[in-house]
């Protein structure tokens, strides 16, 4: 009995390690520590209408891309207004 529930705990213990290097492995954080923040050079949006939207700042201008360009048109507003889970 005792085997089986040391076993049991070392295999949680070794699922978890595992979790975390597959986690540390796989995190696009360059060479800083998983927890520490970090800056990307885009942003993917999905809109209200579900669109998928790409945003990036080139050059201190502000640019917004739909994934589907077909109904799409340039816009002169330089920032992004979003809507918080809370409607703020």
């Amino acid at each position: 009995m005792v085997k089986g529930i040391l076993g049991l705990v070392a295999g949680v213990f070794a699922a978890i390690v595992a979790a975390n290097l597959a986690f540390d492995a796989t995190a696009n954080v360059g060479t800083q520590p998983v927890n520490v923040p970090w800056v990307q050079d885009r942003m993917e949006i999905i809109a209200w209408n579900n669109e998928e939207w790409t945003a990036w700042i080139v050059d201190d201008i502000f640019h917004q891309i739909p994934e589907n360009q077909s109904r799409w048109s340039q816009h002169s507003n330089p920032s992004l207004a979003f809507t918080d889970w809370e409607g703020e």
